[in-house]
């Protein structure tokens, strides 16, 4: 009775056995081929992001796709990563070294973050040039006072600033600057005689308005004896561009382009390159101390930033810190935190003549852009030489 009895209850407890035992053989088999599976994911995610990242960094230029990829938020290229890193964890076996690797070429490489050491400097040098450069356009009520006191510049460039002249004339805010010189959009603030001016034109785009663009304003300037060239630049929006390509033509476009033929879109983008090639030529052939500001309408990426990097210094990877973000200075956008994601304003300067000292962002505001502030030290005796030599 008793065994019988003990061999009836042994019959379920045998077989919830032979199901564990059959599930924890499932397991394993998974786990076998999810460990390696995990592993390859990770890789081919590096492999194609950081590829991915190389090619907009270096062909933005090319086509709308890679134009949108280099506006796009940042933050876009690393979703991927918060779905395979508990994967990671949990796998193990150097599954994270991939990942670890994206996040840092993306930090460091492509979007431009610089563990700049350099400060700001207390007080203010006789050698030392301080300039603002501010695209005021859609400024919603933004006021530059609060910025313009703390940093005292020399020089304030104004893009989109058309029919301002004569507030900054009478504002006594502005009473500093003994010059206030405009041309079309541009309005220059100076605190140090203006010798003279001239406009920066190109051919407008074919498809569009083909009337000459005025892209920009050469001052030149006497600062504490020394004749210097300012160039206050703006270059046209892409919006039109990006804003109104769908996928139904990314994708032929993109196959056209492959296929060696040139789309309407692709045009346009060769015509941005085109444009920086001009302005970069012109700083090549400058034969006095020069120094670009203003908003470029490009993220630092692609062969048109590339072609200025060639001919200037950027100040930002001189002598900034952080990302150096500048726009959308009111953006909601959840993927960027509701904080700007481009860096599209800019002071370049020719490292021949002048060094830079610091470069910031103004911190806050409810402006599109964001003001920008730089300070950099002339090089007098590369200068003196340089003269001597000609």
């Amino acid at each position: 009775m008793k065994t019988g009895l003990g061999g009836c209850g042994s019959l379920p407890t045998d077989k919830r056995l032979a199901r564990a035992a059959s599930l924890l053989a499932l397991w394993e088999s998974v786990w076998r081929w999810m460990k390696p599976a995990c592993r390859f994911c990770c890789w081919a995610y590096a492999v194609i992001g950081i590829s991915g990242m190389l090619i907009v960094m270096y062909s933005a230029e090319r086509v709308t796709l890679l134009a949108v990829a280099n506006y796009a938020p940042p933050i876009l290229w690393l979703i991927p990563c918060a779905g395979l890193i508990p994967l990671a964890l949990v796998t193990r076996g150097y599954a994270m070294l991939p990942l670890v690797i994206i996040v840092m070429f993306w930090w460091f490489c492509f979007i431009g973050w610089e563990p700049s050491g350099v400060g700001r400097e207390k007080g203010k040098k006789s050698d030392t040039l301080i300039l603002m450069t501010y695209n005021r356009g859609q400024a919603q009520g933004h006021s530059l006072q609060p910025f313009l006191a703390a940093i005292s510049p020399d020089l304030v460039a104004l893009q989109d600033a058309r029919g301002k002249p004569g507030y900054y004339r009478t504002h006594p805010a502005y009473g500093v600057y003994q010059e206030v010189r405009d041309e079309g959009e541009f309005v220059l603030l100076s605190q140090h005689p203006v010798m003279s001016q001239s406009r920066l034109t190109a051919a407008g785009f074919p498809s569009a308005d083909q009337s000459d663009v005025l892209y920009g304003v050469r001052w030149e300037i006497d600062w504490n004896g020394h004749a210097i060239a300012f160039y206050s630049i703006h270059f046209p929006s892409p919006r039109r561009y990006l804003g109104h390509t769908g996928l139904r033509s990314l994708v032929p476009e993109v196959a056209r382009w492959l296929g060696g033929a040139a789309a309407d879109a692709n045009a346009y983008w060769q015509w941005r390159k085109q444009l920086s090639q001009k302005l970069a030529r012109l700083l090549q052939e400058e034969t006095l101390p020069w120094i670009m500001a203003g908003d470029l309408n490009t993220p630092p990426r692609g062969a048109g930033y590339a072609c200025l990097a060639d001919v200037g210094v950027d100040l930002h990877k001189e002598c900034g810190s952080g990302f150096g973000f500048t726009f959308p200075g009111d953006t909601r956008n959840p993927l960027a935190g509701g904080q700007p994601w481009m860096r599209l304003d800019y002071v370049f300067a020719d490292s021949k003549f002048w060094q830079g000292k610091w470069l910031r962002p103004e911190s806050d505001g409810r402006s599109q852009h964001r003001p920008l502030a730089a300070a950099l030290h002339m090089r007098i005796a590369e200068k003196n030489e340089s003269k001597n030599s000609r």
